[in-house]
């Protein structure tokens, strides 16, 4: 079924294993909520997700026989990757577990804010005056929802803030990767470097897991390690400039879960700075794929 869906690949199927990918993502964050309730530090969150995840990974990879996907001559650029990677994620759980899904999930968005700014630094891309005024305009919203409240916490936007930063820098680093290696030989060096670096970690802040919480462990675990591949699929199959705008739809899965399981209603500024910060990261995204199609008709008529 899944081979025939590939051979019958299109834009719409790309979009709908993308929207189901964020579904996913949005699962693992109620599952890193739910660990944190019951005790859990990001450190241990990230080394169950990332060791098993591992696992997963490469039982596929031996059992499909493709071996050489664990392969690289860029062991370097996956360590950085996984370094920051991994940061990021320690950062990105512990921002879960100290706001609501829905504020954390529009911070987290501003990597998209961050990225255009570290393109400019580490490869000299050019950004237009519009796409800097999106930008202020993006923060602007960023800066509305963290207005002082008794709702959000100054640690946990700090730690959203710094894992959303990561996370545009990690999309710097695979951009690079991303010429030469394959997503799923991304995904096998992440996980395992993630993992070795959370396990050695452990213990400074593990603790013996309960019984009743491994469905939790294994939850986070299986909708991440799905999400990441599934998100690998969905680019295959459709264009960046229709998968990346379905990541938004992370925002209402959020509020359905702060709603159902914590009760949880946003006020007005999360609506509001968050509609901006969505608008703002459409609107960069439409520029930058304007300005990819002018160079790709200079290019031809250069030919």
């Amino acid at each position: 079924m899944i081979k025939a869906f590939l051979q019958t690949s299109s834009p719409v199927q790309g979009m709908l294993v993308a929207a189901l990918t964020f579904l996913l993502l949005s699962v693992m964050q109620v599952f890193a909520k739910l660990l944190g309730e019951a005790g859990y530090h990001p450190v241990e969150v990230t080394f169950y997700r990332n060791a098993i995840g591992f696992l997963i990974v490469l039982g596929w990879l031996l059992a499909r026989k493709r071996a050489a996907l664990m392969k690289t001559k860029r062991p370097r650029a996956h360590i950085s990757r996984a370094v920051i990677g991994t940061t990021g994620f320690v950062l990105n759980i512990a921002a879960f577990q100290l706001m609501p899904l829905s504020e954390t999930t529009i911070f987290l968005f501003s990597s998209s804010l961050i990225m255009p700014v570290l393109a400019v630094v580490f490869l000299k891309d050019k950004v237009g005056v519009y796409r800097w005024l999106s930008i202020i305009v993006g923060f602007c919203g960023v800066a509305l929802i963290a207005q002082p409240s008794g709702q959000v916490s100054l640690i946990g936007v700090v730690c959203a803030l710094s894992g959303a930063t990561t996370t545009a820098i990690v999309g710097i680093n695979l951009r690079y990767l991303g010429r030469t290696e394959h997503p799923l030989t991304v995904v096998f060096f992440f996980l395992m470097i993630g993992a070795l670096l959370a396990g050695a970690a452990m213990p400074f802040f593990a603790h013996a897991p309960k019984m009743t919480d491994l469905w939790m462990i294994a939850g986070i675990a299986a909708s991440g390690t799905a999400a990441q591949i599934l998100l690998s699929l969905a680019y295959k199959l459709a264009p960046p400039a229709l998968v990346a705008p379905l990541n938004y739809t992370g925002l209402i899965w959020a509020l359905l879960f702060d709603m159902l399981i914590w009760s949880y209603v946003p006020g007005w500024p999360v609506f509001f700075g968050g509609a901006v910060v969505i608008a703002s990261n459409l609107f960069i995204l439409h520029r930058e794929q304007a300005a990819q199609r002018r160079a790709k008709a200079e290019t031809a008529l250069v030919d």
